[in-house]
């Protein structure tokens, strides 16, 4: 998610999808929401949605949708605080993002409603901290839906989470965390990701980042492929298919539809292009809207940065010998349209993509080097319709390259998407 949070302030993030399953009342009826908004100025106010419906039936589970969304997230109690705030102070925002079918979520059906909110800032209670209330709704009841009905075994889903979060992401955890506990995860504060990622979310108190907001850990559809609800009717799908991503997981996907994802957007690196960084993108908008977690290091012909983002654990943005663009992205964990990190072998990609420009063997030693495993490299461009500009160089690129890096039993591992 691309949000700039002002520092020392409380910040809300709505992620709002309405999903029709199953006709419910008559044709054209619509479930709407509406924003409710409490201003001081620019930098203190108060935006959320509420949900609104001309059907008499749904009104009480609208009422009782709305009362949840005020309840679990502190609604009333973030805004008497921002009746409090003094100017020059710990300051207060509350705004609301709404993707899917934003002009009219209900029609012809129900479905599922999936609220995420986040607050920084000046708390109720206590010290100025950061806290994620992620909901998700059942609309024919107006009940959350809990984690497990994801899942057609979800013992299995919650086994490999546990095991992933103890082998990879424990070891990757700053030792100078003041809260750094990944156990027992909190299976009830879980959402979702337009590019395929189910999160879960911590409690600040028990995993918080080196910014000092709380801890999330996404997991992108395909790790979970074997537990997943994957039909047609299940949440996961239903998630995907309201943005623009409805593609991802078709039962089957052609060399011309990602060949034409690849065209279309070329700046954006697809199966990732809603959570990181455009290429060309100024590090002045980078270091405003994501929180880096470590010092650059370097990476040929420029350095690389990584950054708190649950959804890019395990991509690199690469920037320019300057430091002052984003020239690539590298990543290993993508699911991108067919092509996934770890399990599509480079023959398989070669299907979907065609005859790279060039395909080589990958030493170990340059391999380190470019942050990625020895075995074979294959590169592609694709040229772009529109120049895309390097930051605030001057300077622009007409195309851009996608390397494919295998290991040596063949297996795609990494990704690159990078200017030409």
């Amino acid at each position: 998610m691309k949000h700039a949070f002002l520092k020392k302030a409380v910040c809300f993030t709505l992620f709002l999808c309405l999903l029709p399953l199953h006709s419910l009342a008559g044709n054209g009826m619509r479930l709407r929401y509406d924003r409710k908004e409490h201003w001081i100025d620019g930098s203190r106010h108060v935006v959320y949605a509420q949900l609104k419906t001309d059907d008499a039936a749904l009104i009480p589970v609208v009422n009782k949708i709305n009362q949840a969304i005020r309840e679990t997230a502190n609604i009333d109690a973030y805004v008497n605080v921002l009746s409090t705030l003094q100017p020059g102070g710990t300051g207060l925002i509350v705004e609301d993002t709404a993707t899917g079918q934003s002009e009219g979520f209900y029609r012809d059906g129900t479905g599922y409603f999936y609220v995420l909110m986040e607050a920084e800032g000046k708390m109720p209670m206590g010290r100025p901290a950061h806290h994620y209330y992620p909901m998700l709704f059942d609309l024919s009841t107006g009940g959350r839906v809990p984690f497990e009905q994801l899942f057609t075994d979800p013992d299995g889903a919650k086994a490999y989470i546990e095991q992933y979060l103890a082998d990879v992401v424990e070891p990757h955890l700053s030792t100078y965390l003041e809260n750094n506990q990944l156990f027992p995860v909190p299976y009830d504060s879980f959402g979702f990701s337009d590019d395929g990622h189910i999160l879960i979310y911590y409690p600040a108190e028990q995993l918080s980042f080196l910014s000092g907001k709380s801890g999330a850990v996404a997991f992108r559809y395909s790790e979970l492929w074997d537990y997943l609800d994957t039909s047609e009717s299940g949440i996961p799908m239903q998630m995907v298919k309201t943005g623009t991503h409805h593609k991802q997981y078709a039962a089957s996907r052609t060399s011309a539809e990602i060949q034409e994802i690849l065209t279309a957007y070329p700046e954006g690196i697809p199966g990732l292009d809603h959570t990181a960084p455009s290429l060309g993108t100024p590090m002045e908008h980078v270091m405003k809207n994501y929180d880096i977690s470590v010092d650059s290091g370097y990476y040929p012909g420029g350095a690389y940065i990584e950054t708190e983002t649950p959804e890019l654990l395990g991509t690199y943005l690469i920037t320019d010998a300057n430091e002052s663009y984003i020239s690539g992205i590298l990543t290993g964990r993508i699911d991108m349209y067919g092509i996934e990190t770890g399990k599509t072998s480079l023959e398989e990609a070669k299907t979907l993509l065609g005859m790279p420009l060039m395909e080589m063997g990958l030493s170990q030693a340059a391999a380190e080097m470019y942050l990625v495993c020895p075995g074979a490299m294959a590169v592609y461009t694709y040229p772009s319709e529109f120049p895309i500009h390097h930051g605030n160089t001057g300077a622009s690129s007409d195309a851009v390259s996608l390397t494919l890096y295998a290991d040596e039993n063949g297996l795609v591992q990494y990704v690159k998407y990078a200017l030409e």
